[in-house]
């Protein structure tokens, strides 16, 4: 008499323990998968960790959590809460820049109390600079956030026929340009 034997696990392997390594871990889990996670560095987060100091341990990642929507959904979707394992706290303050010349500037999350820090900070000219850049990243945002980054999938002919439908967005987008050479302009 055999016995049949039950069918093996579906295997994934993922390259990356950052958020989106793990992230993708913990769902191909939950859905039953063997997963075997590599992760160069000697601890897992990637972005998000602490790197020791002699003052003491410090955040070395983000220090703003985006899109919160994204994590609720990871946590329910393991039958969790995100409160449940993580305190957020608001904080007004969402970044501190210093300079060597001792200069600094603080962005908040009020949109217009950023743009009167620029403009105290480098002028009327940055904060003309700033407000443009971030409704520029807005309109990018709000015609990509449903048909790109919020589904499973994304597809370039989605994107394709996205930017067709809006034409206005190509300029918007940069093609052929770096972040770094954008804020240079």
């Amino acid at each position: 008499m055999t016995h049949a034997s039950a069918p093996a696990p579906l295997r994934a392997v993922i390259i990356g323990a950052g958020i989106a390594g793990l992230a993708c871990a913990v769902r191909l889990r939950a859905a039953g998968y063997a997963v075997t996670l590599l992760e160069r560095h000697d601890a897992v987060g990637g972005k998000i960790r602490t790197i020791p100091s002699p003052a003491g341990p410090i955040d070395a990642g983000p220090t703003v959590l985006t899109m919160r929507h994204v994590f609720d959904d990871l946590f329910a979707q393991l039958g969790a809460s995100l409160d449940d394992h993580v305190t957020l706290i608001k904080q007004d303050t969402l970044a501190r820049h210093f300079w060597p010349d001792g200069s600094q500037l603080d962005l908040y999350a009020d949109h217009e109390r950023s743009i009167g820090a620029i403009r105290a900070f480098a002028g009327a000219k940055a904060a003309a600079q700033f407000t443009r850049f971030c409704a520029r990243t807005r309109s990018l945002f709000s015609a990509f956030d449903a048909p790109m980054m919020q589904i499973a999938d994304p597809r370039i002919t989605t994107l394709a026929a996205k930017v067709l439908a809006q034409p206005a967005l190509i300029p918007a987008m940069a093609p052929l340009s770096t972040l770094r050479g954008l804020l240079q302009r």
